[in-house]
């Protein structure tokens, strides 16, 4: 919001306050105000406020854009709704998949039966971890938004998430090597039988416990580094993590600090 005011109004004459809003990216309804000083003993501030409710030529709920998650192997659906806010019927072309996606994301638009929504479910079949990303383009009818662009991004983690995936001192001098901690979750997100089967790493180095917070659920992996063998530079380090998981048996968890030893 922008506010434009005369400065100087002579005696028994008016002056303009101009209010100027920005709609880009603004929907709902929305108050502003804006507060006036002056000079004027019997009025030293006056405060406005204006009101104004903002509606896209097409609304896209819940969201503007498609987050899928699943576990490999697994697939994963959602859906957005589009809606025209104004007078006559919505069209929308078939969605054009993004190259990037196109072979693992399929799409199905189903047209409500006022013909002014529709709603899109948009299903992802990556098998393998990762993070994927592309978008899903329309044409539409209306002229002051002929075209409609939804972002997607699928990320597909194994059957055990793994928060942060890495450990990370950043520099530490001799004091904060000897107090620092850090801490990874393991979370199993498809069976509640998960278990922790032995832990490997460099004991010079590092100091590893185990925290079982909920049993088959839930581990916190504590780390600290071990003083007594530490050396000035880079520490790259790694864990690696035993379960009982058939698809994920070891889950190797990199470490990295840089040590300003004496």
């Amino acid at each position: 919001m922008a506010v434009k005011f005369d400065r100087n109004i002579a005696p028994g004459k008016t002056g303009a306050v101009t209010i100027s809003v920005k709609m880009r990216n603004v929907q709902a309804p929305v108050t502003e105000s804006a507060t006036i000083l002056s000079n004027d003993p019997t009025t030293p501030s006056l405060k406005l406020l204006t009101s104004y409710s903002v509606k896209r030529y097409i609304s896209v709920t819940p969201w503007s854009f498609i987050r899928l998650t699943h576990v490999e192997g697994m697939k994963s659906t959602r859906a957005v709704r589009f809606e025209t806010q104004v007078d006559g019927e919505l069209e929308l072309s078939t969605p054009q998949v993004e190259d990037a996606i196109k072979d693992k994301i399929e799409t199905r638009l189903i047209r409500g039966e006022d013909h002014k929504s529709y709603v899109l479910e948009v299903s992802s079949s990556y098998a393998e971890q990762g993070t994927y990303k592309g978008h899903i383009y329309f044409h539409t009818n209306n002229p002051h938004k002929p075209d409609i662009r939804i972002p997607v991004v699928v990320v597909v983690s194994g059957p055990i998430r793994v928060t942060p995936p890495n450990v990370s001192f950043g520099t530490l001098n001799e004091d904060q090597a000897r107090s620092q901690k850090r801490s990874v979750q393991l979370m199993a997100v498809e069976a509640n039988d998960l278990k922790i089967l032995g832990v490997e790493y460099d004991k010079s180095v590092l100091d590893v416990q185990v925290e079982d917070k909920t049993p088959g659920k839930e581990y916190l992996v504590n780390v600290s580094l071990n003083q007594e063998h530490l050396t000035k530079g880079k520490l790259e380090q790694k864990i690696v993590v035993k379960t009982n998981a058939p698809r994920t048996p070891d889950i190797e968890i990199p470490v990295r600090a840089f040590l300003l030893m004496k």
